[in-house]
């Protein structure tokens, strides 16, 4: 073997030593190796430069330490290249957005704008019910006002007749309104009795003053045999207490509610005796019961 070829194989082995990553059990030390410097090349730019351009800038290497300090093998030293510092791009904010109405709080606003006029219709409907109360009110001040306040003695000899029972009775009170005050004083008293309507006022009137055993002997105009309640002197008393209650109401229509009493008293008359018949036996077993005691 020339003595060149020997050389140079030892010096490939040297260089397999020191580069090479194998490692031997024999000797795990050959396995360290160190990069000459001028296999580094300089990032700064892109074509490689000779080793004099890069021979003064020397360039940090962060060792990497093997976790088990123990082993023999360690790891090796890799460059950590720097990269360029780069400015950031600048970043645009939007604008601010404005507060918009979300659908949900227009549903709660629209709510809350028909709530509020039906309660300024309810008010308003309050309002004129008030109205109208005030109003009727006054037209029954002005009503008492002007009844009148004097009652005479001979008052008290017409109402002390009432419910009019018999035929003398009725010949009694007709000759007591002969006089022009007693059947003011009559008509005065008979409208303070009063009704929810018309048709109460005369049927509080006309029990007032009749018993169904002497109304139903009564016609208003004097028909089928009976007399005309027409021609009484008492009829046009209760027409004028009627219409000082009830001043809208016309005078035909209390003539025909005065007629239905009178044409309806049998039917009432016969009503009330079969209920006391039913009740009479109650009342003779507690009159027996008072007696023995």
């Amino acid at each position: 073997m020339p003595s060149g070829t020997y050389v140079e194989a030892r010096r490939k082995v040297k260089r397999t030593e020191e580069e090479s990553d194998l490692g031997t059990e024999e000797i795990p030390t050959k396995r360290l190796r160190k990069r000459p410097q001028n296999a580094i090349s300089c990032e700064s730019s892109p074509e490689p430069e000779g080793p004099e351009q890069c021979v003064g800038k020397k360039r940090r290497m962060q060792p990497v330490v093997s976790p088990n300090s123990s082993d023999s093998d360690s790891e090796l030293q890799h460059p950590i290249a720097s990269t360029p510092t780069q400015s950031l791009p600048s970043v645009r904010c939007p604008p601010a957005r404005q507060p918009q109405n979300r659908p949900e709080e227009g549903t709660g606003l629209n709510e809350l704008k028909g709530l509020l006029s039906n309660i300024a219709g309810s008010l308003s409907r309050i309002e004129e019910k008030l109205q109208q109360h005030s109003e009727a009110l006054g037209r029954i001040e002005a009503r008492m006002s002007n009844r009148i306040e004097a009652v005479p003695s001979v008052l008290e000899d017409m109402v002390n007749l009432f419910p009019l029972s018999s035929a003398e009775a009725v010949a009694s009170l007709e000759k007591l309104l002969d006089q022009a005050e007693n059947r003011k004083a009559l008509a005065q008293h008979l409208s303070l009795v009063g009704g929810s309507c018309f048709k109460d006022g005369v049927r509080h009137v006309m029990k007032k003053c009749l018993c169904d055993s002497v109304a139903e002997q009564f016609c208003f105009t004097g028909r089928k045999g009976k007399r005309a309640f027409l021609q009484l002197k008492l009829c046009g008393v209760i027409n004028v207490a009627l219409r000082k209650s009830f001043p809208d109401v016309k005078e035909t229509d209390l003539s025909h509610c005065i007629a239905d009493h009178l044409r309806f008293a049998p039917a009432r008359r016969k009503k009330w005796s079969r209920q006391a018949a039913i009740l009479s036996p109650v009342a003779n077993v507690e009159d027996s019961r008072d007696a023995l005691q």
